[in-house]
């Protein structure tokens, strides 16, 4: 057995999406001109579905997506390419062992970008 999807809310469908494919791999699939829907797969085959937040909703604090990189100097480098592109993010940081940032992707969504090895899976 394995995951087929991953269904993820955001405040802002088409732009959570074109966030996830300009920084993180991912191929758009399917949208609705509604704005209400777009499926995302990356090269290893995982999906993705976003789906509006329900008004009145969130997430709950530290709900996110998380992404491992093999090596520090690849979240060093993920990090400096998000900060040319103007996204919110946190500050580089070492945890467990390895390093870390946070960043908020349009939409609302909390992504953080790690190190693979001691100190992973966030």
């Amino acid at each position: 057995m394995h995951i087929n999807h991953l269904h993820l809310c955001s405040t802002d469908v088409p732009a959570t999406a074109a966030f996830l494919c300009e920084h993180f791999g991912f191929s758009l699939l399917a949208a609705r001109a509604t704005r209400a829907f777009a499926a995302l797969e990356d090269d290893s085959g995982l999906s993705l579905v976003l789906m509006p937040l329900p008004p009145g909703e969130a997430h709950p604090q530290m709900f996110h997506l998380g992404f491992l990189l093999d090596h520090e100097a690849e979240v060093i480098a993920q990090h400096a390419r998000l900060v040319q592109s103007g996204a919110y993010l946190a500050p580089l940081e070492r945890s467990r062992g390895a390093l870390r940032f946070y960043c908020r992707a349009p939409g609302g969504l909390l992504i953080e970008v790690g190190q693979a090895g001691p100190g992973s899976g966030g």
